[in-house]
C-alpha cells in the first residue's frame, strides 16, 4: 500500500511587526506569515517567515538560519540579526527559516487504530476502527501574547469512501470534494482536546492544517430587558 501518510502540515498566521530585543534602528513596517511544518505527532518540524514589505530601503530584525529572497535576484544583506535591501518593487517579499522551533502552542497529535496506539505511518493502509486525538496547550517556553491573543482553527480530511461512521464532537462537518472536512476552533487562551473516531479501511489521509488567527465576534446583544 501506498503510505500517505507523510507530513502534517501546520499554518499559523501571525500579522506583526517583529522587532529583535537587540536592534536599535527602527525596522521598516511590514506583514509577516509565520509557516511550520509538523511532524506527525505534533512537534515542530521547520519554522520560517514570509516578510511583506512596501518597496523602498528596507531594514528588519530576525534571527534566521537562512534567507530567501522572494521577489527580486538581488541578495540580501545580512549582519547579525539585521537584514537590509533596497528594491524599486511595489512589494517586497523574503523569507527567513527561523533558528527557534517554538511556537505559541504545545500540539500532540496521538493516533489508535482499534483502540492500540500506533505511529501514523504504521497506520497507512490499515483498516479498522480509528481514533485521533488532537491536544493544544500552552507552551511555557515561548513568550510573547499570542497564545491569549489568536485562536486555531484545525482542518482534518477524511475520504468518503475510505470512511464512515465518523463521530467527532466540538467540530463542524462539511462536504469537499468526496471528503468529509472537519474544523475545530480553538479559542484564545484555552487549551483543547479533539476526538475523532471513524471506521476505515486501506487508510490514508491528507495532512492536516492549522491556521492561527485573530479571532474576531459580530454578537448583537439585546439590551432592551
Amino acid at each position: 500500500n501506498m503510505k500517505k501518510i507523510l507530513a502534517l502540515a501546520l499554518t499559523t498566521i501571525l500579522i506583526s511587526t517583529s522587532l529583535s530585543t537587540m536592534a536599535t534602528a527602527t525596522p521598516s513596517t511590514k506583514d509577516e506569515v509565520v509557516y511550520g511544518i509538523l511532524k506527525h505527532d505534533g512537534s515542530v518540524e521547520n519554522l520560517y517567515v514570509v516578510n511583506i514589505f512596501d518597496g523602498g530601503n528596507i531594514s528588519d530584525y530576525g534571527n534566521y538560519s537562512k534567507l530567501s529572497n522572494l521577489t527580486t535576484r538581488d541578495s540580501l544583506n545580512q549582519a547579525d540579526d539585521k537584514i537590509t535591501i533596497s528594491t524599486n518593487e511595489d512589494k517586497f517579499y523574503y523569507q527567513g527559516n527561523l533558528l527557534s522551533k517554538d511556537l505559541p502552542w504545545n500540539i500532540q497529535i496521538k493516533y489508535y487504530m482499534n483502540d492500540e496506539e500506533l505511529s501514523a505511518t504504521d497506520l497507512a493502509g490499515m483498516t479498522g476502527k480509528l481514533k485521533i486525538i488532537i491536544l493544544v496547550s500552552k507552551n511555557l517556553n515561548f513568550t510573547g501574547s499570542f497564545y491569549d491573543n489568536f485562536g486555531l482553527q484545525i482542518a482534518l480530511l477524511l475520504n468518503n469512501k475510505l470512511s464512515s461512521n465518523i463521530i467527532v464532537d466540538n467540530a463542524t462537518i462539511a462536504e469537499a470534494g468526496g471528503n468529509k472536512q472537519l474544523n475545530f476552533t480553538v479559542l484564545p487562551g484555552n487549551p483543547f482536546e479533539g476526538i475523532i473516531t471513524a471506521d476505515v479501511k486501506d487508510f490514508e489521509m491528507d495532512p492536516i492544517s492549522i491556521n492561527a488567527i485573530r479571532l474576531a465576534f459580530d454578537i448583537n446583544f439585546d439590551s432592551s430587558q
